[in-house]
């Protein structure tokens, strides 16, 4: 092995270590890429979970304003039936 061989080895090795920081490179890219596309999803679901949950809420307070309507007008018919009673009482 000559000088030629190493000056040979150091070319390789050079060349080696610039496709080693290339792929370095683009792995990086790759995974920055992920990690956007990542974000974007989760943006996605979680503004599609917000969605559905305001819908959700606002079903259920529908369904409780209609609860408390009935309740409110049984309990006017309690009352008018309470007024029949006491004059009733009153009379007797």
């Amino acid at each position: 092995m000559g000088k030629s061989d190493t000056a040979n080895d150091s070319i390789q090795m050079g060349q080696g270590w610039q496709e080693v920081q290339e792929r370095k490179k683009d792995i990086e890219e790759t995974i920055n890429n992920l990690d956007d596309k990542l974000n974007l999803v989760l943006a996605k679901q979680e503004y599609e979970y917000l969605k559905g949950y305001n819908i959700y809420v606002k079903r259920k307070e529908s369904e409780l304003r209609k609860l408390i309507e009935k309740l409110n007008e049984k309990n006017s018919n309690n009352t008018l039936k309470d007024e029949k009673i006491n004059n009733l009482e009153k009379t007797i």
